[in-house]
C-alpha cells in the first residue's frame, strides 16, 4: 500500500479538500467559493486540472491567499488519476472530496470534522441534494432537488448498490494506508469501490444532515446513453470483483442480480 503522511492539529485539523476539474470552468468558479464560504476555515483546497481549459486567472481571483494548490496534468488522465494525484499530496488529517459542478453547504466541514473529533470514528458522511439540471440557452439550470440517498452505513448493502454520494465523504487519511487509493482502472463508480475496501477494515458513520448538493443531468442517465452503458459495465465488473465478500449471503446475490434485471436494458 502507498503510505501517506498526514499533519494533525488536535484542535483544529487540516481538511484537505481534493478537487478534479476539467473543461467546468464557470461550475468550478461555485464550486470553489462554496469551500471558502465554509464555517471551519482549517482547510487546504489541491485543485487537478485534467489537461483542459485554464483556470489559473480565475483561481487567482478566488484565492487571494494562497490556499489553493494548483496541478495541471500534462494529459487528460481520467477524475480517479486526478484524485489520486491529490491524496498523494494532501497535508490534512482528514480528506474531503468535491466535484466540479458540487457544491458544500457553510456548515459541511465544521460538522463532519465536528463528529469524527468526539469519536471513535475515522471514516464519516452526511446527506446530500441531488440537483437535476438541465440546459436552456446555453446555461445549466437548477429544476428541481431532491434526496435520493438517507441511509444508514450497511455494510451488506454496499455490495449491491452505491448509497453514498463522494461529496458527503470525510476519512482520516490514514485510512488509505491500509486500503490503497481509488482504483484508477475504473473511470466510474471508483467512490463505491474505494467504500467497500474501506467497510472490511472501518465503520462508517451516518449523520443524517444535509451538507452539500450534487449535480445531476438527466440526459447522462437515458438508457441506452454511453454514459448509463459505462455504470453498467462496471456495475457488473464491481460485483465480480467482490463476490467473494457476497459468499454465503444469498440475499445479498440475489438483490445484486435484482437490481442489474432491473436497469440493464433488454437486447
Amino acid at each position: 500500500m502507498v503510505r501517506l503522511n498526514s499533519s494533525n492539529s488536535k484542535a483544529n485539523p487540516l481538511v484537505s479538500v481534493i478537487v478534479p476539474t476539467f473543461n467546468r470552468p464557470g461550475m468550478l468558479s461555485d464550486t470553489l467559493k462554496s469551500v471558502y464560504a465554509q464555517t471551519y476555515k482549517e482547510f487546504e483546497v489541491i485543485v487537478i486540472n485534467d489537461s483542459g481549459e485554464g483556470v489559473e486567472s480565475l483561481i487567482t481571483a478566488i484565492d487571494p491567499e494562497g490556499r489553493i494548490n494548483y496541478i495541471r496534468n500534462s494529459r487528460n488522465r481520467e477524475r480517479t488519476y486526478s484524485r489520486n494525484i491529490g491524496l498523494k499530496i494532501a497535508r490534512g488529517k482528514y480528506i474531503a472530496y468535491l466535484d466540479d459542478d458540487d457544491r458544500y453547504y457553510p456548515d459541511h466541514l465544521e460538522t463532519l470534522v465536528g463528529h469524527l473529533k468526539t469519536s471513535d470514528y475515522k471514516i464519516a458522511y452526511t446527506d446530500a441534494y441531488r440537483a437535476w439540471i438541465e440546459k436552456e440557452d446555453g446555461e445549466y439550470v437548477i429544476k428541481k432537488r431532491d434526496l435520493p440517498y438517507s441511509q444508514d452505513f450497511d455494510e451488506d448493502e454496499i455490495l449491491i448498490q452505491n448509497y453514498i454520494p463522494l461529496i458527503c465523504v470525510m476519512h482520516e487519511k490514514t485510512c488509505l494506508d491500509k486500503v490503497g487509493l481509488f482504483d484508477e482502472e475504473l473511470s466510474v463508480y471508483e467512490d463505491w469501490d474505494l467504500w467497500i475496501r474501506l467497510s472490511r477494515s472501518y465503520k462508517f458513520l451516518h449523520i443524517k444532515k444535509v451538507t452539500a448538493e450534487f449535480s445531476w443531468r438527466a440526459e447522462d442517465n437515458l438508457p441506452g446513453g454511453k454514459r448509463r452503458a459505462k455504470f453498467l459495465k462496471t456495475m457488473q465488473t464491481i460485483y465480480k470483483k467482490y463476490h467473494h465478500l457476497a459468499v454465503g449471503k444469498p440475499e445479498v446475490i440475489s438483490a445484486q442480480q435484482r437490481k442489474l434485471t432491473r436497469i440493464v436494458p433488454k437486447e
